[in-house]
């Protein structure tokens, strides 16, 4: 009687096991879909979505983690993310009159602004300074600039890559201050 027993249970482990199996075949085929999907969005510019995607594949598969594809590739995102928000989204340029009260009150109204990560202020006598690291080896370009010349800017960095809407937005909103020169957008 109890071989009877044992022998009714065998179908039942078999189909556990098979089901098992499957789970984890289908865990690992989803992973590495979310991987391949990934490094599209990789080599498409889309660092954030690529990193979300490899978050993804390593809930569903953690041992993914091992491949040395998967590991290079999410190290790749991640740092072209980090540089990419190095640069700023935005960046308004100051006319001659701006005084220091007009600019502090646009850096205020500009780091209220959903998204805004950071706003910087940057000096005549900085731009300067950043002029003359960038062309030093010229010394006539040297010669024939001053603070003076060159423009007082705000630079405007986002939490995340900027959406075109971003830009515009803070664009828009910077371009309506009677003391602004000109404003750029970056072209990420």
């Amino acid at each position: 009687m109890a071989a009877k027993k044992k022998r009714s249970n065998l179908p039942i482990l078999i189909i556990l096991v098979f089901l098992v199996c499957m789970v984890v075949f289908t865990l690992k085929t989803l992973a590495e879909k979310k991987f391949a999907e990934g490094k599209l969005q990789l080599v498409s510019g889309k660092y954030q979505q690529a990193l979300s995607s490899y978050k993804d594949a390593e809930k569903l598969w953690p041992f993914i983690k091992n491949d040395s594809e998967f590991g290079s590739s999410k190290k790749i995102a991640s740092s072209a993310l980090e540089e990419t928000l190095k640069i700023p989204a935005v960046t308004v340029y100051l006319s001659n009159n701006a005084s220091e009260e007009d600019a502090k009150l646009l850096i205020d109204e500009l780091r209220a602004i959903d998204g805004v990560r950071d706003v910087r202020f940057i000096s005549k006598e900085e731009s300067l300074a950043k002029y003359r690291e960038t062309n030093r080896k010229d010394e006539m370009l040297l010669d024939l600039v001053s603070a003076d010349i060159l423009p007082a800017l705000i630079e405007i960095y986002s939490v995340e890559i900027p959406t075109k809407e971003f830009k515009e937005n803070v664009a828009q909103i910077a371009k309506k201050k009677p003391f602004t020169e000109t404003v750029t957008q970056t072209s990420l």
